[in-house]
């Protein structure tokens, strides 16, 4: 009786203290990229451009201490037109901004408590090549996390935008409507699209133009983007991925999984069993109008202009809330729009005062220029009477 008792109460304490640990705080060491600051641009030397920023290093463990044991910096640097690697060459130093940060490129091991914050400098140089135009240098960050866990390697990849913003194009005249293509720098998580919105349509905007800007670049500067090895396809993403017409942002595991993580996986799951009986009786587009918005605008790898191609893109966070912040600090009426080649434009948000269909009827042959023609904001100025602008008021954005 008393040893099976004690057999039993050592079980319950097994049972317990595996429950402890299950339950620990196991979060290490991350990069805050995010939350870098501003790239500031220091002065040349022997013909090349040096950046410096600080990025934080979060230790996002709110129990035990981790230690930051290495940390390696590589650069890549992306040219617009033709350019050998040679002339492209950067470096790139990173160094804790402490006693023990060193300027040698060396990091020494760093000891980050419970909570905290470690600022590191990141400095990068890169070439000024005679008539070679420098679209973007990638910062590629490996650091290696060492606590009660594994030690852990992790990545992460920084932007910092080289090219120079074009001159404004002439605008595009249709019958309805003038169409203004709007040239801005490479856009990063780094810039408030408002903000960009402000600056770049300033000198030119008029009461009753309609803003209009690309989903995907809206999505870029709220870091709504994750690079494939960041992302863990489940079982059912590995699998309902094959379903997927190959062209397809949800036919890879990592891009199903991504919209998975968006709109939830019992909704994911369902709605393909639904859309696939769809199918079979004839109705098309019941998984997309199932599995809601989120899961249609997946960009998958290859979808957006370098260096954001080898990123899988999501849906911009609360359009309907960067509509009314555009509103609010231009004055213009506004819309995100999703547009492509093939004749579609989709209005995914607008202020009150916008026709939603009018908007997308005006768009569907994709001004927008996402790719080396950076730009991805164009202004509508109507060309409509005074009693067709009143109807216009009239109607509400239906999304």
């Amino acid at each position: 009786m008393y040893l099976l008792l004690g057999l039993a109460a050592l079980a319950a304490a097994g049972v317990a203290f595996e429950g402890l640990y299950r339950t620990r705080d196991a979060a290490t060491i991350a990069l805050d990229a995010p939350h870098r600051t501003p790239w500031q641009e220091l002065p040349r030397q022997h013909e090349r451009r040096r950046f410096v920023c600080q990025v934080p290093f979060v230790n996002r463990n709110a129990r035990y201490e981790q230690t930051l044991v290495n940390v390696n910096v590589s650069l890549q640097v992306l040219a617009k037109g033709s350019a050998r690697p040679e002339e492209l060459a950067g470096t790139a130093v990173v160094r804790a901004l402490n006693a023990d940060g060193r300027g040698d490129g060396y990091w020494a091991a760093t000891l980050v408590g419970p909570s905290e914050k470690l600022e590191a400098e990141l400095q990068i140089e890169v070439p000024a090549v005679p008539g070679v135009t420098l679209h973007a240098a990638v910062v590629h960050l490996t650091y290696q996390t060492y606590g009660r866990g594994a030690l852990l390697t992790h990545s992460d990849e920084i932007v910092l935008p080289l090219s120079e913003v074009k001159p404004l194009p002439a605008m595009l005249e249709g019958e309805t409507v003038g169409i203004q293509c709007v040239p801005t720098h490479l856009l990063t998580d780094r810039d408030d699209i408002v903000e960009v919105i402000d600056l770049y349509t300033r000198e030119f905007r008029q009461p009753g133009d309609v803003v209009a800007v690309a989903e995907s670049v809206v999505a870029i500067t709220q870091h709504q983007y994750f690079r494939p090895a960041d992302v863990e396809p489940g079982y059912f993403a590995r699998r309902l991925c094959y379903f997927v017409p190959s062209k397809g942002s949800l036919s890879s595991p990592h891009g199903f999984q991504t919209a998975m993580n968006q709109v939830g996986a019992a909704r994911m799951v369902v709605s393909m069993a639904i859309g696939a009986l769809g199918k079979l009786v004839g109705q098309k587009g019941l998984f997309y109008t199932l599995a809601g918005r989120p899961a249609e605008l997946i960009d998958d790898v290859t979808g957006t202009m370098p260096p954001f191609d080898k990123y899988i893109v999501a849906g911009p966070a609360e359009p309907e809330r960067v509509v009314a912040r555009i509103k609010e600090r231009t004055g213009l009426e506004a819309a995100i729009v999703d547009a492509n080649d093939l004749k579609r434009a989709m209005v995914l948000a607008c202020t009150p005062g916008v026709a939603a269909a009018e908007v997308s009827r005006m768009l569907l042959d994709n001004p927008f220029g996402n790719a080396a023609e950076q730009t991805p904001v164009v202004v509508l100025r109507p060309r409509v009477t005074s009693a067709d602008r009143s109807s216009q008021r009239d109607q509400s954005c239906s999304v």
